[in-house]
């Protein structure tokens, strides 16, 4: 069945320490990659809105920045659950991520804020799942 192929067959499993189950937003997050989101800031589209510093990440962490090929649900998300925040994993206070200087933010967007779920992660969802429009949607 379609709804079922982001498993690609492969079991996976999820690891939270007791400090994180004080973050419910670091819950939320590790629980989209079991339902087969992605990283937002890994999306094969994000070179239209945002640009990694590579050098401002240690190399050991970069694998977490780059592309993933896979199938694009919904606008890029900058408050998307899944999304990092700028200066996450960076080396010595230096942003890891920019906003291009094209791209408008609306007001008031917290980039990568982890608390929450955003409309953009709601609508994902159900488009993944073919789920019917959810009323928080409307």
């Amino acid at each position: 069945m379609k709804q079922f192929e982001i498993y690609r067959g492969v079991g996976q499993s999820v690891k939270l320490t007791i400090s994180c189950l004080r973050n419910r937003g670091y819950i939320m997050h590790e629980l989209g990659h079991l339902i087969g989101h992605y990283h937002e800031h890994q999306r094969p589209d994000r070179d239209q809105y945002i640009k990694v510093l590579y050098t401002n990440i240690p190399p050991f962490l970069r694998r977490e920045f780059e592309k993933v090929d896979h199938e694009i649900y919904g606008k890029y998300d900058f408050e998307s659950i899944m999304h990092y925040p700028l200066y996450y994993y960076a080396s010595e206070s230096m942003p890891s991520m920019a906003v291009l200087p094209n791209v408008t933010l609306p007001e008031g967007v917290d980039i990568g804020r982890q608390h929450t779920l955003s409309r953009g992660d709601w609508a994902k969802t159900n488009e993944m799942y073919k789920c019917p429009r959810s009323k928080f949607l409307k």
